[in-house]
């Protein structure tokens, strides 16, 4: 039996190269760039609601807050501790 030379010959794929698109605005935000602006133009205060701080990022975490909270623009900080069982 010949073979047909007609048929069409499989081809390679060629990997494809990855995107170079330039990430969007929205994931460029950083937590400063989310505050919202006041009547008087002045960035508003953030407020903060943390839970976990008493574990050992949860610490650090709550130092970071404090440490930069001028940077950040903190207003509120709020904490959720969980008592310890048995006692409520």
């Amino acid at each position: 039996m010949a073979k047909d030379k007609s048929a069409v010959k499989p081809t390679k794929k060629k990997a494809r190269k990855p995107s170079k698109k330039k990430a969007s605005a929205a994931a460029k935000r950083t937590v400063s760039d989310v505050v919202t602006k006041g009547s008087n133009g002045k960035a508003a205060p953030v407020n903060v609601f943390v839970t976990g701080v008493t574990g050992f990022v949860g610490k650090v975490v709550l130092e970071e807050l404090f440490r930069r909270s001028d940077e950040l623009n903190l207003g509120h900080v709020w904490v959720l501790i969980r008592s310890k069982r048995g006692e409520a």
